[in-house]
């Protein structure tokens, strides 16, 4: 007999097993990709602890946990669940998603971006095409990464397109136009993604690069005119020059 104390519980079981083990048996007969593991026992560390990647750990409650996450409450855990609801089934029919032929494509010969015709980068793998993406929000929504620029009030803009013969993309609104590009590797060194702004008014930028699909911790480092992102097996930096850094 093997006994283990939980919260308020006393579990006793014939076989020599723990939740720790349920969660790698499970993963294996459902063949999934990750986990996700929301207790408030003791016996549910044992489930944390095995919990590696892409999975993801909640506890509910006070008390020392091996899980990522936490939350104070058992309705909070519920409200979790249904924001992943979402989140899946806004990523699996893809609701709001714009059809990829609407998408402009950059290319500089060694590596491939996308934009969506709001001028958001949805789609960059670093440093060359068949690297893992920086920016994957064509598949996996926002979590996944973007880059999007527009202006602060906001606004559907006025058109977009390609100048003649090149691979450039201008996308314009009333009182801004966006013009991107892929600059060509110089000296050997990598590719340069170019977003030019032009215009009045005031512009909003989000940043949210996501190293190899968004499967590593990363941060972003203040440097000056720029963002240094860090985490990434490869240099990523976003340069501004005469930026105010905020």
């Amino acid at each position: 007999m093997t006994v283990t104390e939980g919260k308020q519980v006393v579990e006793l079981s014939v076989l020599p097993t723990n939740k720790g083990s349920a969660v790698d048996q499970l993963r294996t007969q459902m063949s999934a990709s990750a986990a996700l593991v929301i207790g408030d026992s003791v016996t549910d560390e044992q489930a944390f602890a095995r919990l590696h990647g892409p999975d993801v750990g909640i506890k509910i409650g006070p008390g020392e946990t091996r899980a990522g996450y936490r939350v104070a409450q058992p309705i909070e855990a519920a409200r979790v669940l249904g924001l992943l609801l979402q989140i899946r089934r806004t990523w699996l029919f893809g609701e709001r998603a714009v059809p990829i032929e609407r998408h402009s494509m950059l290319t500089n010969r060694r590596t491939v971006a996308l934009l969506t015709p709001e001028a958001k980068l949805t789609w960059l793998c670093h440093p060359r095409a068949d690297s893992a993406a920086l920016f994957a929000d064509l598949l996996g929504g926002h979590p996944a990464g973007y880059f999007s620029v527009a202006p602060d009030r906001g606004g559907m803009p006025l058109g977009q397109r390609y100048r003649s013969g090149t691979m450039t993309v201008e996308t314009r609104w009333s009182g801004l136009t966006v013009t991107d590009w892929l600059a060509p590797p110089g000296n050997g060194g990598d590719s340069t993604l170019i977003r030019l702004l032009a215009g009045h008014g005031r512009a909003r930028l989000e940043f949210a690069p996501r190293p190899e699909f968004g499967q590593v911790g990363m941060r972003l480092q203040h440097l000056g005119d720029g963002l240094l992102v860090l985490g990434s097996s490869e240099p990523v930096a976003l340069y501004s020059p005469g930026s105010s850094g905020r």
